[in-house]
């Protein structure tokens, strides 16, 4: 009988402490908080996606790096953006310091392939995005959209005959493409534009191979390698309609395992893999020169 009692007392006593708990955090109201969000050079980050935590609720900077976010001193806010290190503060730090400054980072691109020609000229590599497992292969510098890096792994000399890349694009409108192929520099960053024109294409809604011949340009695969990047290219008008299926969030990458998304400043694309591969997916066609 004392037994059952003292499982009673120890029912109660864990239900006081839970109650006193859960009312000390539901008394705390919550505040709102505005901001800056800055690069280490003091530039506005636009655009820049700021969650709460405890509440999920989700806030864009505008595009000159202000924010809004609200909850209570112990919730911790997130802050996320293309090509920065993600932040994670407080409630209480923000309304002790409200001017954040996000640290520049390449990122690299999810499940990316890259196709070679012959696999000893050029490396092929599988990307996560978890650059602290993969480190060498990264996006392209901000602002010029999503792309990869394709070693030129035994210095070799080439013309490049054509390039072939997977992309396709569900909503509506579609949007063309920009393909810019860039020389790398020694840490593997795009450093000069190549080739004379651009190179513009219309991606249909599934994910087709899209081949640009490039014999004309006289672009030579030699150095470090070449940077590929796909950049979509921003309508004329801003009533811009998505297709529910595919809603875009700006910002975010890990929409899911099996989805790739593009961001261009308020524009974000989100694309659909087909088989192993997700898109965008590259790759070059050499030929001796």
């Amino acid at each position: 009988m004392l037994l059952k009692y003292l499982k009673v007392f120890e029912f109660l006593q864990f239900f006081l402490i839970f109650f006193i708990a859960t009312n000390q955090t539901n008394g705390q109201r919550p505040s709102e908080i505005s901001g800056f969000i800055t690069n280490k050079s003091e530039e506005p980050i636009p655009y820049c996606l700021i969650i709460n935590d405890r509440t999920q609720i989700g806030h864009l900077s505008d595009s000159l790096g202000r924010f809004v976010i609200s909850g209570i001193p112990s919730d911790k806010v997130i802050f996320k953006q293309l090509s920065f290190l993600t932040l994670e503060t407080s409630i209480q730090s923000l309304q002790l310091d409200n001017r954040i400054q996000l640290v520049e980072s390449p990122i690299a691109l999810n499940k990316i392939e890259i196709l070679p020609t012959r696999i000893d000229d050029i490396e092929r590599v599988g990307i996560s995005r978890k650059s602290r497992i993969i480190k060498n292969y990264y996006l392209l510098k901000p602002g010029f959209g999503d792309g990869i890096a394709i070693i030129n792994k035994r210095s070799i000399v080439k013309k490049i005959k054509s390039v072939n890349v997977k992309v396709g694009f569900k909503g509506s409108p579609i949007l063309p493409f920009r393909i810019n192929l860039w020389s790398l520099n020694e840490d593997n960053f795009p450093e000069n534009i190549l080739g004379n024109k651009d190179i513009i294409i219309y991606p249909k809604d599934k994910l087709t191979w899209e081949n640009i011949d490039l014999i004309d340009q006289n672009i030579v695969f030699e150095g470090n390698g070449i940077g590929v990047s796909i950049e979509p290219l921003a309508p004329s008008t801003l009533k811009v309609k998505f297709s529910k299926k595919y809603t875009p969030l700006v910002g975010v990458y890990n929409c899911s395992e099996n989805c790739v998304g593009l961001q261009n400043r308020k524009y974000a694309l989100w694309f659909k893999p087909v088989g192993k591969f997700n898109c965008p997916a590259v790759y070059l066609e050499l030929i001796d020169i």
